[in-house]
Parts: structure tokens; C-alpha cells; sequence
């Protein structure tokens, strides 16, 4: 049963990993039905409390007419946080359902054990390790994209794109050599097979361009006619 509201949590982690937000999605049962869901929405709603545990907290509140959500179990795909573990705790959720551990932030245990202290008027009893990896794919694939996204956000700033009209070319490459040569600017190469340069030249000297060819378009800067 455990394996089934996981994969409910999961399909919430999904929603968030399509608008771009880190894929945690979590799901509140009672009776064996669910109460209350949410995924991870602080970066589209700027708002830090918008974690997938606190929408489920809130909307399980709501559901059953009162705070304190005895009797629930949630199901998470990744380790609470301390704000979030401090939410069970006090909503007194009986019982913690994990996917994956959280060893940068988590606080059921991996950093802090928030859910395990004795000196709080309430511990949930807390389970590790259901669909672990699907939970962890899902988080290494969207920051492995995020990496990536933002590598090429680095290299386009640094250079950005080339668009040009290829009909519009001067007769003689020296011109371009000349112009960047003025500017401290090495040319590496010259469109091949084109045995001209783009009009506007003067512009994409100026703009810090590197090397001049086919296979480095995308590092050009952007020319408009």
C-alpha cells in the first residue's frame, strides 16, 4: 500500500518538474484515502512556505475541518526539511512515508531529526526508502537539465547569437580581420566556403567575436538589419 500513495506522490513531484520546479510531491491518507496533496511551488509563486508539504498540510486542514491531522499518514517523494518536518510534527501526522534521503537539507534524520525529538510533544513514526529510485531519477534528471540550461545561459551571455542574411556578404574578408584586429579581437576563421563577411561587421567586432564560422554560430553576437 505504501508503494501505491508514493506513486501518487510522485505523480505530484511530476507536476512540479513541468513547470521547472524541483520535483518533490507529497500526499496525505486517511482511511486510505487521500486527503490532501501538493507539489514543490516557491520558485513560480515566490513564496519560500510553497513546498509540497505544506500544500498537502493545508489542504488536508481544510478538508477534514481542523488542524490537527491525527490519524494521517504522508507520503513523500524527498526528506523533509526542518520547516516542513516542524509542520508534521505540529499537524500531528501519525505517520512519515519517505522516498528518497535529503543529505544536504533533511531533517527527519539525514542533517537533523526534527520527527524524532523527544523533547517535541509528538514523533510520527517515520519510514525510509519506498521508491527510492524513482524519487531520486527524478531529482538527478531535473538538475542534471538545470545544469545544463544554465551552462548554456553562461555561453550565451558570453556569446551571444549571430543572425545575419547570408545574400548580404562583402567581397573581401580582410575588412572583418581588420575591424576585429582593431579591437584586440583574434579571428579564428572566416565562414568557409563564403569567401566574404556579414554585413554589420563593425558591430560583431565590437561585440567580442571570438571566431568567425559555421560551426560556432550560436557564440556571435546578434545582428539585425
Amino acid at each position: 500500500m505504501d508503494e501505491v500513495f508514493m506513486k501518487e506522490a510522485l505523480n505530484e513531484a511530476y507536476k512540479a518538474y513541468e513547470i521547472n520546479e524541483a520535483p518533490i510531491g507529497a500526499v496525505i491518507v486517511k482511511n486510505g484515502e487521500i486527503v490532501g496533496k501538493g507539489f514543490n511551488q516557491k520558485e513560480t509563486l515566490k513564496d519560500a512556505t510553497l513546498h509540497s508539504e505544506i500544500t498537502a498540510i493545508k489542504e488536508a486542514c481544510n478538508n477534514l475541518g481542523g488542524w490537527r491531522l491525527s490519524g494521517c499518514i504522508m507520503y513523500v517523494t524527498l526528506e523533509p526539511c526542518s520547516m516542513c518536518a516542524g509542520a508534521i510534527v505540529n499537524s500531528r501526522i501519525e505517520r512519515l512515508v519517505i522516498g528518497a534521503k535529503d543529505l544536504k537539507t533533511g531533517a527527519c534524520g539525514s542533517v537533523l531529526d526534527i520527527t524524532n525529538n523527544q523533547k517535541l510533544n509528538h514523533q510520527p513514526e517515520v519510514k525510509f526508502g519506498v521508491l527510492e529510485e524513482e524519487c531520486t531519477n527524478i531529482l538527478q534528471e531535473f538538475f542534471s537539465k538545470l545544469r545544463i540550461n544554465k551552462k548554456k545561459e553562461i555561453t550565451m551571455e558570453r556569446y551571444p547569437m549571430l543572425e545575419f542574411n547570408l545574400k548580404k556578404l562583402y567581397d573581401n574578408t580582410k575588412i572583418v580581420t581588420k575591424l576585429c584586429e582593431n579591437y584586440g579581437i583574434k579571428v579564428a576563421g572566416i565562414f568557409k566556403g563564403f569567401g566574404g563577411i556579414v554585413e554589420g561587421a563593425e558591430e560583431m567586432a565590437k561585440g567580442g567575436c571570438c571566431q568567425i564560422g559555421s560551426s560556432r554560430i550560436e557564440q556571435l553576437k546578434v545582428l539585425k538589419e
